[in-house]
């Protein structure tokens, strides 16, 4: 608290609202912003009420056109909207030792991305074995992917993976289980995955819960080219789906 209190800079801005953002920027000098209370997350607005306000967004305004418009009050340009990842080589080698091991450019791959970092976000996973079945009985390839753990909540998606996709119908061929091809390397699977989603050209479509790897393998941009379908929870679809400006 003392060190936060102590940072002097001109503006802070908050573009998060939720509870953490705003416990840090509570306790901070000089000039604050924040997003309308409106628009912030648990306590977000009551830890900043002194702090400014960002405009409020209008009703159904995705997230990201919501931290445009946040970055467009405090002067910045605002233009085309693209989310290129600069991954490491290695991400692109582990993709393609994934894609080379299990010949994932032969038939038709979809990818089930089976986790969620809130269990209320998450899908059962029995119903993504039911899905896996019925897209292998249609002709399709089936991906498992997902973290090897979680911090909230220990390893739901290696665990789930384990239970429901550790069988004989797993066998590299039908089924491929990212999951378990994991590494002990802190975010290097999560670089791997990501892209694989995204660069790889192999998933024909990822389908998963509304969670990171979504918004990696179909946000816009122009080197975003793979399809997605978001199972969505509690939050809105409207505000939090993969993004994409020309939709309805």
């Amino acid at each position: 608290r003392r060190r936060l209190t102590a940072f002097h800079a001109d503006v802070i801005a908050d573009m998060a609202g939720n509870d953490i953002s705003g416990l840090l920027i509570a306790f901070r000098a000089g000039r604050r912003i924040r997003p309308h209370r409106t628009a912030c997350k648990g306590f977000g607005a009551m830890y900043s009420v002194f702090a400014e306000s960002f405009p409020p967004p209008a009703q159904g305004t995705h997230r990201v056109d919501e931290m445009r418009g946040m970055a467009g009050f405090l002067g910045a340009q605002t233009g085309t909207v693209t989310f290129e990842m600069n991954l490491p080589a290695q991400a692109a080698d582990d993709s393609s030792d994934i894609v080379g091991r299990f010949s994932l450019r032969d038939g038709k791959v979809v990818v089930l991305n089976i986790g969620a970092s809130r269990e209320t976000k998450r899908w059962p996973a029995g119903h993504f074995r039911k899905l896996a079945e019925l897209l292998v009985e249609s002709g399709y390839r089936v991906v498992i992917a997902g973290a090897g753990a979680f911090r909230s909540d220990g390893n739901y998606d290696r665990a789930a993976s384990q239970r429901f996709f550790a069988d004989d119908f797993v066998d590299g061929r039908r089924c491929v289980n990212l999951v378990r091809e994991g590494y002990s390397e802190p975010g290097r699977q999560l670089r791997r995955d990501a892209f694989f989603l995204r660069y790889s050209g192999v998933p024909l479509v990822t389908v998963g819960c509304d969670t990171g790897p979504m918004h990696i393998a179909g946000s816009v941009g122009e080197d975003a080219k793979r399809a997605t379908i978001s199972l969505f929870g509690p939050t809105s679809p409207f505000r939090y789906a993969p993004y994409d400006p020309s939709r309805g």
